[in-house]
């Protein structure tokens, strides 16, 4: 064991006492720029790198290397294969086997390189493996992921439509902030669940923890529903942002993943909230085609509904502005049916109706033919767009099956789904 400081009083400094100090306060690699785009001049087969700094850790994480480019640098992509697509990376790395220099400044003579390490051709390419990068950089090399280009089979030039970020940028270790994971791989497993192989990690996946990942360029957030390790950790996920557009996993790549244990991390949206509807029931008409059981309301089999089942609920303070919200029926049936259902929605303000006139949110619309399954439950939903939308305004909604029932169909509850404040 040693105690040390670097710089005391003239005394000698190692590389490492010298830049381990930056590495310990950083996490990421990316300090600025080094974005990954197709060539400027025009596209052909080859990349441009941006100007900027990166901090490239060794792999020991002792520490990390400052490196930078001061002038935009073009790479080379290979010959694509003529029959199918690959995945090629593109790194920036140190070369230890290139002997600093005194003569220049900066090690500019090679030190710092940046290179494309091609996949292999397939019918569904994979990335090359962290190995096969490695093995291509040379084995005690240090690197970094800027991007992947997703070569398409006898393609002749590169697109910034097939070039994903991969760049994981650097930010101060503070808590609140998100968090990159840069030791392990995030795996797709379905559209709401990923899977980190051979190690328990459910203690940094606790429920409610935010999740923000990118596939195919696009970043998307959700919050963690539950995680369990049976030789591999598996996270659930439930979607946060705008109800309209859930967010949904791809079998695609997961890119810069990371997390934060903070309900106010840089960028995400809110998560996705319900609260029950006060339910009621109508029967305009008189016949008697439904009965009302407490919350339940019944539309009765062989007659044509006259009459609602009705719901109403104040939007709720925390809900966040320009979101859109769903309102949503639960029901359940005793036979398999295909029905459209008739909807009316009316949006009410405090001290009265500011929206102008009786169902003024939707009148007499239909939903798209709802497939019922014998004894299962069902969701019907109705999405109202943010401008009908406002904190405290009182969404009500009444709805029927359009037309007769082949057999009872029960409402048994009715709920408003909004994107909230986290």
């Amino acid at each position: 064991m040693s105690l040390a400081t670097p710089n005391r009083d003239g005394g000698r400094t190692s590389e490492s006492g010298h830049l381990r100090a930056i590495q310990k306060v950083i996490t990421g690699e990316v300090l600025t720029g080094l974005n990954v785009s197709q060539r400027s001049a025009g596209a052909n087969m080859s990349v441009d790198v941006a100007i900027g700094d990166a901090i490239i850790p060794r792999a020991d994480g002792t520490y990390g290397h400052p490196a930078w480019s001061d002038a935009v640098y073009n790479q080379v992509i290979g010959t694509a294969d003529v029959s199918n697509p690959r995945r090629d990376i593109v790194v920036m790395y140190i070369d230890y086997g290139q002997a600093p220099s005194t003569g220049v400044s900066n090690n500019t003579n090679g030190v710092v390189k940046i290179a494309v390490v091609a996949g292999t051709p397939a019918g569904s390419p994979a990335d090359p493996s962290n190995a096969s990068i490695q093995s291509a950089v040379g084995a005690s090399n240090p690197y970094i992921k800027l991007a992947r280009v997703r070569v398409a089979a006898a393609a002749s030039s590169i697109t910034n439509s097939v070039i994903d970020d991969l760049r994981l940028m650097a930010q101060g270790i503070l808590q609140g902030g998100w968090t990159y994971d840069d030791l392990y791989t995030w795996t797709y497993a379905s559209s709401t669940s990923f899977t980190v192989a051979g190690v328990d990690v459910t203690s940094q996946f606790r429920v409610g923890t935010r999740i923000s990942l990118y596939q195919s360029g696009t970043v998307k957030y959700f919050v963690v529903k539950s995680a369990s390790f049976s030789t591999n950790t598996t996270v659930n996920l439930i979607s946060a942002g705008d109800v309209a557009s859930p967010y949904t996993l791809t079998n695609t790549p997961i890119d810069r993943p990371a997390f934060s244990y903070s309900a106010t991390a840089q960028g995400f949206p809110g998560v996705i909230r319900r609260v029950i509807m006060q339910m009621s029931a109508d029967n305009a008409s008189g016949a008697n085609d439904f009965n009302s059981y407490g919350r339940e309301v019944k539309f009765v089999s062989g007659g044509t509904p006259s009459g609602y089942a009705r719901g109403a609920v104040r939007v709720p303070r925390d809900w966040v502005a320009g979101t859109s919200v769903n309102l949503i029926i639960m029901v359940a049936e005793n036979a398999t049916q295909s029905l459209t259902w008739k909807y009316y929605i009316e949006g009410l303000d405090v001290g009265g109706d500011a929206l102008t006139s009786l169902w003024n949110i939707a009148l007499a619309a239909s939903t798209p033919s709802q497939a019922l399954t014998a004894k299962i439950a069902k969701e019907i939903s109705v999405n109202v767009t943010s401008g009908n939308v406002a904190v405290d305004r009182l969404l009500a909604m009444a709805i029927r099956p359009d037309g007769t029932p082949s057999a009872d169909i029960e409402v048994f509850a009715m709920v408003l789904e909004y994107t909230a404040y986290s």
